[in-house]
């Protein structure tokens, strides 16, 4: 999914709610095990940053000592339905990745990178990664990854309108 819109509209804060409430739905009698991670890529320079906090995040990182491949992240991400609680049930596992500001990686990199390989794993069948976006540009997808389109990984697009002067002042008097 890529979620966009104009600075200021609660694009962060409306799917850091959700992802609340999804936890709280998970935590309740579910078959899956969610791992949560939410990372903003400003501090990203490219794709060896990426597969770090991934790694990190997942705490997928035991056996990788420096070689923080963009293949070994996708492989230990890829394996992540064979992994099993700590109480031994067997729970699917999932990995739920939030990038926010992602965009800022399209900027340093003159093909999409990391950015193609993990919408693309999160499109592949039965595959464990769902992966959310968030920036201010609305064209970023089509406009930086039109392979994705080709390739059937195109995400899908969340757009927050900018607020208007009826909805503020409700906002306002109703809050």
């Amino acid at each position: 999914m890529y979620v966009c819109g104009s600075p200021g509209t609660g694009k962060t804060m409306g799917v850091a709610r959700a992802i609340h409430r999804i936890r709280e739905r998970v935590r309740t009698n579910s078959p899956i095990c969610l791992d949560v991670v939410h990372e903003n890529a400003m501090t990203w320079h490219g794709e060896k940053d990426v597969s770090k906090a991934l790694c990190k995040g997942l705490g997928l990182c035991d056996g990788i000592h420096g070689g923080w491949s963009m293949g070994r992240v996708r492989n230990r991400v890829l394996s992540l339905n064979s992994s099993t609680t700590s109480s031994n049930k067997k729970k699917r596992r999932m990995a739920l990745v939030v990038i926010d500001e992602i965009d800022a990686l399209v900027r340093t990199q003159t093909t999409g990178g990391p950015l193609h390989r993990l919408f693309e794993w999160a499109s592949m069948p039965n595959s464990s990664l769902v992966l959310i976006g968030i920036a201010n540009g609305v064209n970023l997808i089509s406009k930086f990854f039109p392979r994705l389109r080709a390739l059937r990984c195109e995400p899908e697009l969340l757009v927050f309108e900018p607020y208007v002067t009826s909805r503020l002042l409700n906002l306002i008097y109703h809050t």
